[in-house]
């Protein structure tokens, strides 16, 4: 369970121990998932007395509270990087830089948008659903292009994660996500993993071109647009009548 706490601290804000285990990235998925309940959770609490769109930017802002923006710090970095057209030493330069450019405040504001207007758009019953499905397949994607990419740098978040990472925990974090998916969400999780699957193929091309492997920022960015996928695919079919399997009467 140390590997467990790591990855909750790691994560969260949350300081319950452990961490620096090479098994702690096989906990990713479910943490993601953890995340996505008590944001599920904040919507559904809120869902009688507020409009839903209101509902739903407090529980975004809380699932950012409760992660100290880490993913959304790395896709400002990374789209910053990207943005400009460097490569190479140079964009890896630019993702260090603690100012926040052009390209890297858009990303952001275009990610909260997309995520408070698709939660918005749920009811509680398919918010669970679907952000639970969002925020574990997101961090699965992580892992997996951690797993499936060089690092860029000697040192920082991206190496480390790569050389701590296992097959053995690789397999566990990607299962894992598809699993509580499947049972969160049914069949429309195979959208949704196809969505990351792709996701995370772009990520790793751009990333081997542009800088030569990948980085931390990186990592987060794919988090953060893997659950933007989920969330769309999930706001597209309730949008179309879905309701969870567990749900129907």
């Amino acid at each position: 369970m140390i590997g467990l706490r790591g990855a909750v601290t790691f994560l969260t804000r949350l300081p319950v121990g452990g961490g620096g285990t090479e098994s702690m990235a096989s906990w990713f998925s479910l943490v993601g998932a953890l995340i996505g309940l008590a944001v599920a959770g904040v919507y559904a609490a809120l869902y009688p007395w507020l409009p839903s769109l209101l509902g739903a930017v407090v529980a975004v802002g809380a699932g950012i509270w409760l992660t100290g923006a880490f993913h959304e710090d790395g896709l400002a970095d990374s789209f910053d990087a990207l943005g400009s057209g460097a490569s190479g030493d140079e964009a890896l330069q630019i993702m260090r830089d603690s100012r926040l450019g052009t390209y890297g405040t858009t990303a952001v504001v275009i990610s909260l948008l997309w995520r408070v207007i698709a939660v918005g758009s749920l009811t509680p019953t398919v918010a669970v659903a679907g952000v639970v499905m969002a925020h574990s397949l997101g961090r699965a994607g992580s892992v997996a292009l951690m797993a499936l990419t060089p690092p860029a740098r000697s040192d920082g978040l991206g190496r480390s994660g790569v050389l701590a990472v296992t097959a053995r925990g690789v397999w566990f974090a990607i299962l894992f996500g598809i699993g509580i998916s499947l049972l969160a969400g049914g069949w429309w999780a195979a959208a949704s993993v196809v969505v990351v699957a792709v996701a995370v193929i772009v990520l790793r091309r751009v990333s081997m071109r542009r800088v030569g492997g990948i980085t931390g920022d990186l990592l987060g960015a794919c988090e953060q647009i893997g659950e933007m996928g989920v969330l769309a695919i999930v706001a597209g079919a309730a949008w179309h009548g879905w309701t969870p399997w567990w749900a129907v009467a």
